[in-house]
């Protein structure tokens, strides 16, 4: 409970910073790196690595990105969110609200699937060393306000915001290597509200 307060007196702070400051104001504690994929909308979901193999469920369906990022296409298209990616086994599963999709091959091809999940979203990780990532997502009233990635490395006693850029986050992974994903969209925070600068799907992650 005391973490818990400490970090909500926190953001409470950083709430009130929120619309009078810009990327420029921030020093980054982390480096990112950025990738964008054209007309997929919000990435809502991520699996992977970028080393070996990366599958992001978009807007639109399943892109699969490899070659450390160079090389991105779209192995799955259904038109509806996919919420969720994941791995049973052999067998990865993209869950959407309407219908889930499995693969055996990494993602090369998908199929109908009888599994059945229910759609979550991860708030907080933990990485192998026992740091702590934590997605806020802020109302101002009724105004949503870009998302904050808050980083403790002594177990919620001290948090930071690493991540400078305005955006609404929709999904935070981890990958076996301890490398942070932010799954983002094209629409940036002009100070007052999220304007729609592209209808692409906007990956962040840790540069190394």
């Amino acid at each position: 409970m005391k973490r818990i307060a400490k970090l909500y007196s926190l953001l409470l702070l950083l709430l009130a910073l929120q619309s009078c400051e810009s990327d420029d104001d921030i020093t980054p504690q982390v480096q990112w790196e950025k990738i964008e994929f054209a007309d997929q909308g919000p990435i809502y979901s991520i699996h992977g690595s970028l080393e070996d193999g990366l599958l992001l469920g978009t807007l639109r369906g399943v892109i699969k990105v490899t070659d450390n990022g160079k090389t991105s296409k779209e192995v799955l298209r259904v038109d509806t969110p996919i919420t969720n990616l994941i791995k049973d086994g052999d067998v990865i599963t993209a869950v959407t609200n309407i219908k889930n999709y499995s693969s055996r091959d990494g993602g090369e091809t998908w199929h109908d699937s009888d599994k059945t999940y229910s759609p979550f979203h991860n708030r907080e990780v933990y990485d192998s060393k026992g740091i702590i990532y934590h997605h806020v997502a802020l109302n101002n009233g009724e105004l949503g306000t870009p998302s904050l990635i808050m980083r403790s490395s002594d177990r919620g006693t001290n948090w930071e915001n690493i991540f400078p850029h305005k955006r609404n986050v929709y999904s935070m992974y981890l990958d076996n290597t301890d490398r942070l994903y932010l799954g983002t969209s094209g629409s940036e925070w002009d100070g007052q509200s999220f304007t729609a600068i592209s209808n692409a799907a906007v990956l962040y992650y840790m540069k190394k």
